[in-house]
């Protein structure tokens, strides 16, 4: 392997009692169980990793080159930079902070170029000659909910995981060098986004128990009116098997049990008055909102951090990560006609228990009142300080056309024409007033999922994403049509290749 020639590459291994996943990184630090118990490095000149084992002391060329300020490169850096920051200083004392600025990683930098975050991936798609080992990750994985396992009770486990994160860094050394450089601009995004991520966002802890609580008692009754409408054959409106099974019973198929089959077979005059009750509370049931319990579950001190990911998207802009297990960067929007004051009025009810008052004809169903008050979860919490939400409209839609330099899409913007319309109108070949919400809400998921160069398999991604079903015939005929309607798009994406 060629040696490194600068910078310091650093991999940890960690065990806690805390779900990463689950809880997310912020608890995850914060837990008093978890114990980084290893790690590998390379420092410039160093043809291989090397390991550090937990109680050994710290390597004193990695101390100089902290302290001097140098290059600290990890994959998911994010995580390594808070592991030495955080827990490792709870058991190591006396230890140099990193400097965010000094911090970079190789898995925005494979992102940055197209590739995979994934460090397996990566390899693989740049047929690295040295890959990540598979077997070496299950063992890595039987000790990481294990803080007490040692390396005495447990010998083989830990040795076959040191062999496991040895390679792992020699293949962040190797992606490291297959890659290019991101620009500097880059860099600094990168490090604002590892910054932002520290901070957090503010949360509203008093409402999401209180949202929790109203959301329990909300599913209870509607599985207590279940069970009564099927005396008893149904016990649970998350039983989506059985639910399926009753309606074959009754003579009607159900492909899934997402919200838009539940809609489209309640629209039917002829559907049994059982299963229309089984479908009216399914329905209700699948409006529960959820990010009060990614709250509950990952806040520490009332913020959520770690929410998002560097260059997450092709097209560049970040997206979510597990923070409690939830996407936190899409809250879903209230119901049509229910504005931001009667949202927060909801939230409040939540806060008093008031679940009469979320049952009011205007206000619920509850389920659906509560999801309509996530956002207000979100909020500024230290004194004097205001949230402003702010978001750049359509900016997907409006980047690929001007890089393109597609003139007739980049005209609809100038002049205000609704392009989802306009799309919708291509597809189905209609006049602009025949085109309906539903026609729309097609042309959207099009220019989306398409102006990217995507085909069958992103359109139908997305399609499902936005709760929208295209028959397989009228997806190809679209991804085609889209193609030939806007040659210019097509262009950009040869030239890009």
């Amino acid at each position: 392997m060629t040696p490194n020639t600068d910078g310091l590459f650093l991999d940890f291994e960690s065990a806690s009692k805390c779900d990463l996943k689950l809880h997310g990184l912020a608890r995850y630090l914060a837990d008093e169980t978890t114990r980084p118990y290893c790690f590998t490095f390379a420092l410039p000149g160093m043809r291989s990793a090397d390991l550090w084992e937990f109680g050994q002391p710290i390597p004193r060329h990695i101390l100089d080159h902290i302290v001097a300020g140098k290059p600290f490169r990890a994959h998911n850096a994010g995580f390594d930079y808070h592991i030495w920051n955080g827990p490792l200083q709870r058991y190591v004392q006396g230890l140099p902070r990193l400097d965010p600025r000094q911090v970079q990683c190789s898995a925005a930098r494979a992102r940055y170029n197209g590739l995979p975050g994934s460090l397996a991936r990566a390899a693989d798609a740049l047929g690295l000659p040295i890959r990540k080992d598979a077997e070496g990750a299950e063992a890595m994985k039987q000790i990481m909910h294990n803080p007490e396992w040692t390396p005495a009770t447990h010998p083989e486990l830990f040795a076959r995981t040191y062999k496991y994160a040895l390679l792992d860094t020699d293949v962040m050394i190797a992606l490291w060098g297959a890659t290019q450089p991101m620009p500097e601009q880059e860099q600094r995004y990168w490090q604002l986004d590892l910054e932002i991520n520290t901070r957090g966002l503010g949360v509203d802890i008093e409402a999401a128990q209180g949202m929790q609580e109203m959301f329990d008692l909300a599913h209870e009754l509607i599985d207590f009116e279940l069970s009564v409408a099927t005396s008893g054959k149904l016990l649970a409106a998350s039983e989506v098997q059985k639910i399926k099974a009753f309606a074959a019973d009754l003579g009607q198929e159900m492909d899934d049990s997402g919200r838009e089959t539940i809609k489209t077979l309640l629209s039917r005059d002829t559907l049994p008055a059982a299963l229309r009750d089984v479908l009216a509370l399914r329905l209700d049931a699948s409006r529960a909102p959820k990010k009060q319990g990614a709250i509950l579950r990952a806040h520490v001190d009332g913020r959520m951090c770690h929410s998002t990911v560097y260059h997450g998207a092709l097209s560049g802009r970040s997206t979510a990560m597990g923070c409690g297990d939830a996407q936190l960067l899409n809250v879903a929007r209230p119901r049509p006609g229910h504005k931001a004051a009667q949202c927060e009025s909801y939230l409040e009810a939540a806060k008093r228990r008031d679940f009469d008052f979320l049952c009011r004809p205007e206000v619920g169903p509850p389920l659906a009142a509560l999801a309509d008050a996530q956002r207000a979860l979100f909020c500024a919490t230290k004194p004097g300080h205001v949230l402003v939400c702010a978001d750049l409209s359509g900016i997907e839609a409006r980047l690929t056309p001007w890089c393109a330099d597609d003139e007739d899409v980049l005209v609809e913007f100038e002049q205000g024409i609704d392009g989802y319309v306009t799309e919708a109108m291509s597809i189905f070949k209609l006049d602009r007033e025949q085109v309906t919400s539903d026609h729309r809400q097609i042309g959207k998921v099009v220019r989306l999922s398409l102006g990217f160069g995507g085909g069958d398999g992103a359109l139908d991604n997305m399609a499902q994403n936005y709760g929208v079903k295209l028959e397989d015939d009228l997806r190809r005929q679209i991804v085609w049509g889209y193609r030939e309607g806007h040659p210019k798009m097509s262009t950009w994406w040869s030239t890009l290749e």
